[in-house]
This record gives C-alpha cells, sequence and structure tokens, in this order.
C-alpha cells in the first residue's frame, strides 16, 4: 500500500449516534467469576507502567541515535501504538485534543436538553468535527508506516 493508494479513498465515515440504547443488566457473579471477568485495578496499573515503560524505552532509543541514521525497522514496529507518548509535547497535545472532543460533545448535548431538542445529525457534526484531526493524524501515521515497511 502507497500514500496516494491511503489518500485516494473515499473520507471515513463519520460517528453515529442511536436514539436508543439498550441496557443489558448482568447478574453479579461471585468473586472468581469477577476476577477472570474484568480487569482488576492492578492490571489495569499494570498496563499503564508497561506503557509508560515503552514510552520511555523508546524515547532513549530515538535520542541515542547519532545524526542522521534512522530507526531500524524492528525498533520502528516497536514505536507503534506508543508514538504519541514519546515526547511530552506529543502526549499533552493528544490529553488535550481529547478532552476537547469529550467537553465539545458533552456541551452539545446538555445544550440540546436544555432547550428540550435533540438534533442527533448536529451532535455527529459536533463529533465528526472534534475527530478530524485524529482521523488525519491516524490516516497520515498509516500512510507512513505502509511506506516505511514496504
Amino acid at each position: 500500500m502507497t500514500a496516494s493508494s491511503v489518500s485516494s479513498r473515499s473520507p471515513p465515515r463519520g460517528v453515529t449516534f442511536s436514539e436508543y440504547s439498550e441496557l443489558v443488566l448482568i447478574p453479579r457473579s461471585d468473586e472468581h467469576a469477577l476476577t477472570a471477568t474484568w480487569y482488576s485495578s492492578q492490571d489495569r496499573n499494570h498496563f499503564r507502567q508497561v506503557l509508560i515503560s515503552e514510552a520511555r524505552r523508546v524515547s532513549k532509543e530515538i535520542k541515542a541515535l547519532s545524526p542522521g541514521e534512522v530507526l531500524s525497522h524492528e525498533q520502528l514496529c516497536k514505536c507503534l501504538g506508543v508514538e504519541v507518548f514519546i515526547t511530552m509535547g506529543a502526549a499533552r497535545k493528544a490529553d488535550q485534543a481529547r478532552r476537547s472532543h469529550i467537553s465539545s460533545v458533552l456541551l452539545e448535548q446538555c445544550r440540546q436538553k436544555q432547550v428540550g431538542k435533540c438534533d442527533l445529525e448536529r451532535l455527529s457534526r459536533v463529533s465528526k468535527r472534534g475527530s478530524e484531526s485524529s482521523t488525519i493524524r491516524a490516516s497520515k501515521l498509516a500512510a507512513g508506516y505502509a511506506a516505511i515497511m514496504d
């Protein structure tokens, strides 16, 4: 896949919202079933520590490169999924964008509730607008990785 074939595809579909949701109640299981079914707080903390450790490791590898040297194919593959956490600025920017997107959608929902109106199309547009930068970034990353991996 080349960068040009990625950009020539039709734009991704936006988020849609359903007027109705289905709530499924799951009966409480015994403690053993719960520990086998759900991640514990220790599991989540471990996942977070692994992510932080991987981001630090990759960041050190990048800083250790001499001028003009590039990451090997293997090193690049290890960056997948942690690229936004490699620098504090990128991590902060991604977190700020995520919070802004959530806030925009929630504010629109609140506004609609206050005026007694449910405009799913407008809510979808607000969500899509907030997702545009992430969609563009993901597309560029995919095209870049595809070009490098070939």
